[in-house]
């Protein structure tokens, strides 16, 4: 069941929401659902989340990723809380796509907060703090918005990993064109392109 429900999201991930759906479906057809381990089931919810998300369906994907981070509380075992955290950071996601900042920042802060305590969960950071910055963005509090981007970038940086500073290198010009600093904004508009176009070929 949970290697099933990994396959899943792994198709979300890869935009394979056909293949996705097929594997949801038939797993929520199951009437033994309560005899399957917490961390399975978790992750389960979090997939049927990712794909009503993509449905558009935000109201339903919340329901279900609160049922995710639910089920994931109930066991202590690692898995089970590397899966909470997981379908935390997707949560906050989903609040702010329902225009919910406030809600989406708390749960984004509580995520933070949880990380140290979750081994492996520390993948996540970056991610957070990318969140944020949008959120921030979104709210035209570009301060708070900049001082995320840029926490972002220096983990990006520190792993090498240049798919994630083009994407923040991209988010920093943005919110600096709003803040007429167009020097800055030019800049890194400039540095998230070279970096995008060396990894994926791809001019845009």
């Amino acid at each position: 069941f949970r290697s099933k429900s990994s396959v899943a999201m792994t198709n979300i991930l890869k935009s394979n929401y056909d293949e996705a759906e097929k594997i949801i479906m038939e797993l929520d057809t199951l009437q033994n659902l309560h005899t399957i381990p917490a961390s399975g089931l978790s992750t389960f919810y979090r997939a049927y989340a990712g794909y009503l998300n993509y449905r558009e369906d935000l109201i339903s994907a919340r329901e279900k990723i609160e049922k995710s981070i639910e089920i994931a509380a109930t066991d202590t075992s690692h898995l089970s809380q590397q899966s909470m955290i997981s379908s935390m950071v997707i949560k906050g996601n989903i609040l702010k796509d329902l225009g919910l900042y406030k809600e989406a920042n708390r749960t984004y802060e509580l995520t933070l907060a949880k990380l140290d305590d979750v081994k492996g969960a520390g993948r996540h950071r970056d991610a957070l703090f990318n969140n944020l910055g949008s959120l921030y963005a979104e709210e035209r509090d570009f301060d708070k918005s900049e001082e995320y981007f840029l926490r972002a970038l220096h983990i990006f940086e520190s792993r090498g990993y240049e798919i994630g500073m083009a994407f923040t290198n991209s988010n920093l010009s943005i919110i600096y064109n709003e803040m007429e600093r167009y020097e800055q904004a030019k800049h890194h508009h400039q540095v998230g392109l070279d970096l995008w176009i060396r990894n994926t070929g791809v001019n845009s």
